[in-house]
């Protein structure tokens, strides 16, 4: 799911921008187990990325210690997407949850 509004510009980049960084997290961790993946968008540089996934660890360790790391390489992913098109910075913000019953994470149990 993805929430923003933009103009006719950049609404093409931003769809794209946003199945990357989906595609990327799905790759990379394939062992998180996402169940739901939200984008949304304050300004053209402010995401806000609210991740449902069943397997935490995986994202942010055992005591947060990877969550730093987790958003530093989302930042890097956005950076080489756009290929240092916006110098400006960017901001990601992360909100993540445990997701234990979902059709996704039952359909992945079963098969």
């Amino acid at each position: 799911l993805s929430q923003w509004y933009a103009s006719k510009k950049y609404y093409s980049q931003y769809v794209l921008e946003d199945n990357f960084i989906r595609t990327i997290l799905l790759k990379k961790y394939k062992r998180a187990n996402f169940s739901k993946i939200h984008i949304s968008r304050k300004t053209d540089n402010h995401f806000e990325i609210v991740i449902h996934a069943q397997n935490l660890g995986i994202l942010i360790g055992t005591k947060s210690e990877k969550l730093k790391l987790f958003q530093k390489q989302i930042k890097e992913f956005i950076f080489h997407y756009r290929q240092s098109e916006w110098n400006s910075k960017l901001k990601v913000v992360l909100h993540i949850f445990r997701c234990k019953t979902s059709a996704s994470s039952i359909a992945d149990f079963i098969v």
